[in-house]
């Protein structure tokens, strides 16, 4: 039961040697930070699960365990989830953010190298992102930080 095509959501309460028994059969692991927030869980066991070798990776879950902030829409909503982690995990880089969002997402549905990145043959959108923030060589980690975009 226990392989790479086992998907495992939350992983939010781990007995000791779960990580271990995780990574070392492959699973993958999808955290939905507003739904972990919702519920008051103890912290993300993110390390505990990388050190293991567990493919991490970042989710929605449903709008009921998603709590609305004042003058923001009601949604299912990525970028919302990365935002969320960054600022419940203070260990966790812009870029680590960004993979849970996307490499590691592809290689859980079993699209490694299809989905989830720019590269050669691989199906890709992009998007353009507003940002009001200080101009960088690299913006990323400031839009994963960064409060909720203005409304256009």
């Amino acid at each position: 039961m226990l392989g790479e095509n086992l998907t495992v959501i939350h992983a939010n309460l781990l007995a000791p040697g779960d990580a271990e028994l995780l990574g070392q059969h492959r699973v993958h692991v999808v955290h939905c930070p507003r739904s972990h927030d919702y519920f008051s869980h103890p912290p993300f066991p993110r390390r505990q699960l990388a050190a293991a070798g567990v493919n991490l990776c970042l989710g929605t879950d449903s709008l009921a365990t998603v709590r609305k902030i004042k003058h923001q829409k009601l949604e299912l909503n990525l970028f919302e989830e990365m935002r969320r982690l960054a600022a419940a995990d203070k260990t966790v880089s812009p870029v680590e953010i960004l993979r849970m969002a996307t490499i590691n997402g592809a290689k859980a549905l079993g699209m490694a190298g299809q989905i989830g990145e720019l590269s050669e043959n691989a199906f890709a959108d992009i998007i353009a992102i507003p940002f009001a923030g200080k101009k960088r060589t690299f913006t990323m980690p400031c839009c994963i930080m960064r409060q909720p975009f203005p409304p256009a």
